[in-house]
């Protein structure tokens, strides 16, 4: 067995060692702070504190002065009385002799039977489609638009930013209409009965119903919601001797489904034709007939609301998503023309009476472009006169934007900014 030897330890390390000799009670013991120190940090919190509240406080004041600066030179543009007008190249523009241009979302969209277009007021282009049409025709609704060709096959489904989809359909198309979202729904022609199909942006069936001489009569005219869910179709039908209008509303979401063909009410008219009907809200809806405008309201299952009867005849009607403007002669022989403006609810706002031999009338940002070739008269829908007057050269459209000194114009030159002065 094997012995290991150990040294012994060196006697220094056997002598006691007491820690209480190097560490005491002393050592331990907290150096009291210095008042003056305390005072000094209290006051170094405290100017940090003032500092940033006065940060504060400056971004606020700054802020308010900013909001309250550009108020004002709103307030100041919108309650100008402009006089006279400018225009300023802005960019080239290559186009057919056939191509026609309008107002999407505040830029410039431009169809024609061999494509479409849309650029911004700067002239960038956003897009281009190209396709053959016989008589393409347009439905727009705020930022969205659908084009087809009446007999065609095909709607193109467009916004103001880009392209969202086509929809293809198995028989002749004879009228459309957008939805904000992109659903289209149009009427279509067979051989003995008329079919209305809804489809999403990218083509996909949504629903469908037919309808015949016999038991609806004709469609005249189809508008779908802004928010895709209700449609609302205007019939002609023949009753003996005697003509009746209809106009239907058909719910796709959840309170038509239980419903035949998804219609939740209807409204006849004897005796009248009725060939617009136009949506101006989710909740609210007209009907134009030869002696009527009739107003709806509902988000779900719309109801009868106003009924202004004409005096005059009736010459053209339009709208945005505020409000309605019928066009008539004016009666009292001062004027050419009267323009009367409607909200959503049928109440009067007022009465425009103007003299132009006009080529436009467009309802946006709250006001009334009134415009010719060469000139142009602009009104709040209060009926207060901004503009009134010459343009300065030929234009063949003109298309506003939210501000209403600066509005985006097209010339036999190109894309060009009209400056109101």
């Amino acid at each position: 067995m094997a012995i290991l030897q150990f040294r012994k330890p060196r006697e220094e390390a056997e002598e006691y060692y007491d820690p209480e000799e190097y560490y005491t009670e002393e050592v331990y013991e907290e150096e009291p702070y210095p008042e003056d120190a305390t005072s000094d940090r209290e006051d170094y919190t405290e100017r940090i504190r003032r500092h940033r509240r006065a940060v504060v406080i400056r971004t606020v004041v700054l802020t308010l002065l900013m909001i309250g600066m550009v108020s004002f030179v709103a307030y100041r543009v919108d309650t100008r009385v402009f006089s006279g007008a400018e225009i300023s190249q802005v960019s080239p523009l290559v186009r057919s002799s056939s191509s026609i241009f309008k107002n999407l979302g505040g830029n410039v969209f431009s169809y024609s039977r061999d494509g479409a277009s849309c650029m911004d007021p700067d002239g960038k282009p956003i897009w281009n489609i190209t396709y053959e049409m016989q008589q393409p025709m347009i439905d727009i609704e705020g930022n969205t638009a659908a084009i087809a060709d009446y007999n065609g096959s095909k709607v193109y489904v467009v916004t103001s930013e880009k392209t969202l989809g086509t929809v293809t359909t198995l028989m002749p198309i004879r009228a459309i209409s957008v939805s904000r979202s992109g659903e289209v729904a149009a009427v279509l022609a067979d051989s003995n009965v008329t079919w209305v199909y809804l489809y999403a942006a990218d083509g996909t069936e949504i629903a469908y119903f037919r309808m015949s001489m016999n038991q609806t009569g004709y469609p005249v005219s189809v508008s779908i919601s802004p928010g895709g869910e209700m449609v609302c179709i205007s019939y002609l039908r023949a009753d003996g001797t005697d003509v009746k209008s209809s106009v239907a509303f058909y719910n796709f979401g959840s309170i038509g489904q239980n419903e035949i063909d998804n219609y939740v009410s209807g409204f006849d008219y004897r005796d009248e034709i009725v060939p617009y009907v136009r949506f101006i809200s989710d909740a609210a809806s007209f009907a134009v007939s030869d002696e009527r405008i009739a107003f709806f309201t509902g988000r779900q299952i719309p109801q009868a609301g106003e009924n202004i009867f004409f005096k005059e005849n009736l010459l053209s009607v339009y709208s945005s998503d505020k409000y309605v403007a019928l066009l008539f002669p004016d009666s009292s022989g001062v004027e050419q023309y009267r323009l009367e403006i409607y909200n959503a609810r049928g109440d009067k706002i007022t009465t425009i009476p103007f003299t132009m031999d006009f080529t436009d009338i467009q309802i946006a940002y709250d006001r009334i472009y009134i415009s010719d070739e060469q000139s142009g008269k602009i009104f709040d829908v209060d009926g207060t006169q901004k503009f009134s007057g010459a343009f300065g050269k030929s234009i063949d459209a003109l298309i506003p934007g939210s501000r209403i000194d600066k509005i985006t114009v097209i010339t036999t030159d190109g894309l060009e900014r009209l400056t109101l002065n």
